[in-house]
């Protein structure tokens, strides 16, 4: 009886991977983009059914779809006609919500110099990060998260610009704002609200703010690290038990990268696949470099899960490049590659992308 006990629970695990990967490659195809919605701007459902299988025809057979609810609500049934996965990509920390800004200041990021993302945002103006550690901040994305959940349709959450404000910016951006980036600068160095600062104290003995150089405090970097990943891994934890949905995020080039450009430690993310942006030119390297990284993604992440290799469209205008660009990345052991982004897709990279996925299927 005690071997017939172990077998059914052996069968049950086998049917529980096998499901898992099933599911995985179902919703996680070889061939996916992002996209905003204004793709569907002024388009009936007929003509948005249209489009959508004119771009599974080239096997582009899922979209992150940047949208409000209502968007998601209305396209999810035409994306299930059309054969085509839904992922709702929304970005988390950043809150530009006028109501939110105006009546819970508390609720966002303070840098070194002691100013609040609410009244001077770092680069650019829509940059107004949310404090992590902040309690409301976690419940208010938690809310926000199961209601896209809910979404009859929805194959993922995927989480965006689930970290800080860049303390590096990308090499070919800094020129852009008049900035050599050679060490943690004060006022892009985040968060120092007195949540934080009280937090660390009570735990390390010491404000960080006092220190000579915060900059070389290894313990608060690494103190930050930690409410980004807790507010991942609780949402979606939550989703999966209740709704079944997925969760995937879109990340930084590399696990090291992530965590000392952005503080966002995507290695330790107990999500279904992450999708990190593998934009070579943003770092003038070589499309080469998109291999390294995936590898050094697949080899060093601490929870294992599936990467599908972001890539960057206007800079491979020439097919051939994009072509390169997918061997890289499937080579060094992405299980698919995205897209950024849909409207900078020529016929030319659809029928590149549409041969790629034929001449791979012939081979198996």
């Amino acid at each position: 009886m005690r071997k017939l006990i172990l077998f059914v629970a052996l069968l049950s695990l086998l049917s529980c991977s096998n499901q898992s990967k099933e599911t995985e490659k179902n919703i996680f195809p070889l061939f996916s983009a992002w996209a905003r919605a204004g793709i569907f701007k002024d388009k009936s459902d007929h003509q948005i059914l249209q489009y959508l299988q004119h771009l599974k025809s080239s096997h582009i057979d899922a979209i992150y779809l940047d949208a409000p609810n209502k968007v998601y609500e209305r396209v999810s049934p035409i994306f299930q006609e059309a054969g085509m996965v839904l992922h709702a990509w929304r970005p988390t920390m950043i809150n530009n919500n006028k109501e939110y800004i105006k009546n819970h200041k508390d609720w966002y990021a303070v840098s070194r110099e002691g100013k609040s993302v609410v009244d001077a945002p770092p680069y650019v103006g829509y940059y107004h990060f949310m404090c992590p550690r902040n309690p409301e901040v976690k419940q208010y994305l938690i809310d926000e998260y199961m209601k896209i959940a809910k979404i009859p349709g929805i194959a993922s959450i995927h989480f965006d610009y689930i970290r800080y404000c860049d303390v590096f910016l990308p090499d070919a951006l800094q020129p852009h704002y008049g900035l050599v980036q050679d060490h943690e600068m004060a006022p892009y160095d985040y968060c120092y609200c007195d949540r934080c600062r009280k937090a660390f104290e009570k735990e390390y003995g010491r404000d960080p703010i006092k220190e000579e150089d915060p900059s070389k405090d290894k313990e608060w970097a690494a103190f930050r690290l930690k409410p980004i990943v807790d507010i991942v891994n609780t949402i979606a934890t939550k989703v999966k038990k209740e709704t079944g949905v997925a969760a995937t995020a879109a990340v930084f080039p590399t696990p090291e990268m992530a965590r000392t450009h952005v503080r966002q430690d995507w290695s330790k993310f107990k999500i279904d696949a992450v999708c990190p942006m593998i934009y070579n030119g943003f770092y003038n390297e070589p499309i080469s470099w998109i291999g390294k990284c995936v590898k050094e993604d697949v080899e060093t992440m601490e929870v294992k899960k599936p990467v599908m290799a972001g890539v960057y469209v206007p800079d491979m205008k020439d097919p051939k490049k994009m072509d390169e660009a997918i061997s890289q990345a499937l080579d060094n052991g992405a299980k698919g590659v995205v897209f950024f982004n849909i409207p900078d897709l020529s016929e030319e990279h659809l029928a590149l992308i549409k041969s790629r996925y034929e001449a791979l299927q012939n081979k198996k």
